[in-house]
């Protein structure tokens, strides 16, 4: 976001962080919220920072800056990626319509499950999600892999496959 570079009579870029909660869909009862922090950069060593103390999932995009966290190693921050959010946002909306198509139809599915299994308690998510999930998410992976051999390596759709791939373990 620009911000104000006080004597040069200008702007410069700055970086705001945005951390946000909601267990409702998963039966919780707090508010939810979300909380904006402002940083000079995009320095790991930002959230890192504004996360001291945390305890629990975080859920997080594609910022490399996150594997180098010497908290997300411990217990008591696990990181837990959106490979479909990622997928989907990144997929090219020109070209290739069949393929585009296709991977966001395998990704509603997910979504689906997603949808069925809100309210439910953790463990009862975990089960479905390793019963039903867990085989859609092998089967994406394997189309997405085929996919990529198929195509044009200097695409947008190649660079989507490959930003999903990239962060499979997430």
């Amino acid at each position: 976001m620009p911000v104000l570079d006080p004597g040069r009579g200008c702007t410069k870029t700055g970086q705001l962080w945005a951390y946000a909660a909601d267990d409702r869909p998963w039966g919780g009862s707090d508010p939810p919220g979300v909380a904006y922090v402002y940083a000079p950069d995009r320095k790991s060593e930002r959230p890192i920072a504004h996360l001291e103390g945390f305890k629990g999932i975080l859920q997080v995009d594609g910022y490399a800056g996150y594997a180098s966290w010497p908290s997300v190693a411990t217990s008591s921050l696990r990181s837990a990626g959106r490979i479909c959010g990622a997928t989907s946002t990144n997929l090219p909306r020109r070209g290739r319509h069949r393929l585009r198509s296709e991977a966001l139809k395998r990704i509603a599915e997910f979504y689906a499950i997603e949808k069925d299994i809100r309210g439910r308690s953790a463990e009862e998510r975990r089960i479905t999600r390793q019963q039903k999930s867990r085989p859609l998410a092998d089967t994406f992976e394997q189309w997405l892999r085929a996919k990529l051999g198929l195509i044009s390596q200097k695409g947008k759709l190649a660079e989507a496959i490959r930003y999903a791939l990239s962060r499979w373990e997430g």
